[in-house]
């Protein structure tokens, strides 16, 4: 109930324990309609007006498993969100429903953060983060994966970085892009390209192999493809600089410079080093 005063009422939903056998299950189901939109099922938290409190938080989370058998204990309930299945026979407009997942919007700050985490492990690894479309089914394509920072009117657009975790004792994990196999056609291309600049320099791009203070410093290899085919030809290795491409005929723009140059040693032996 309403309250002028102090807390409003507490809405507890629980099934029994089972003392020798499973608890109880919670079930909301919406029934079914023949005409029109299903209906919704909708959970919001509350809001406050207090200064500086919060607005209620909303949690899902899955069922411990207490058992400690070593044999075989209990595993954690999984949390499973899946969007609702299309059965109409268009293949434009009869499409599965999609998963949304939004931070909150902020009238003065930032706004809100979506973060995706896996499970901590006390004895051994963490868990994974896996996001994969699924397969294509009997004709069309899979469907893409798409990562893209938010545009702004005024100020720097964010950053995307792709790092793999420090290790103390053992080795850090590599980073891989790689397109997938094709059997009857042509291998998807692996393509880095910086933006263009309106009105400043374009963007660099950068290719850096960490230091080692132990042993040697890594490489950078680049290999052109080979071909197994009769009377075809190897991939080539292109290195071109920008062209300059303003026609001004006091100063128009030169081409930029390939320079190779070879590591530089400091060691003071003058046979060894």
């Amino acid at each position: 109930g309403d309250t002028t005063q102090g807390e409003s009422g507490t809405v507890a939903i629980n099934t029994g324990a089972g003392v020798q056998g499973s608890g109880g299950d919670i079930s909301m189901t919406v029934g079914t309609g023949n005409m029109g939109d299903g209906g919704d099922i909708i959970g919001v938290a509350g809001e406050t007006t207090d200064a500086g409190a919060v607005g209620g938080r909303v949690s899902i989370t899955g069922g411990a498993g207490t058992s400690t058998d070593a044999a075989d204990g209990g595993d954690g309930g999984d949390v499973v969100v899946t969007a609702g299945k299309a059965f109409g026979g268009n293949a434009v407009t009869d499409i599965g429903g999609d998963v949304l997942v939004s931070a909150g919007e902020a009238t003065s700050a930032v706004g809100g953060a979506v973060k995706v985490m896996s499970g901590f492990s006390v004895s051994t690894s963490s868990g994974n983060v896996e996001v994969a479309t699924a397969a294509a089914g009997a004709v069309g394509v899979s469907g893409d994966v798409l990562i893209d920072t938010g545009a702004t009117t005024v100020g720097d657009t964010g950053m995307m970085a792709v790092s793999t975790g420090r290790a103390t004792q053992g080795s850090s994990g590599g980073a891989y892009m790689t397109t997938g196999h094709s059997f009857y056609g042509l291998t998807g291309n692996v393509e880095l390209t910086t933006g263009t600049a309106t009105s400043g320099d374009a963007g660099d791009i950068k290719l850096t192999v960490g230091r080692g203070d132990t042993n040697n410093g890594g490489d950078v290899i680049t290999t052109a493809g080979s071909t197994m085919a009769a009377g075809m030809v190897g991939g080539n290795v292109v290195l071109t600089a920008g062209a300059g491409m303003s026609t001004d005929a006091a100063d128009g723009g030169d081409g930029g410079d390939v320079v190779v140059t070879a590591g530089h040693s400091f060691g003071g032996n003058d046979v060894a080093d």
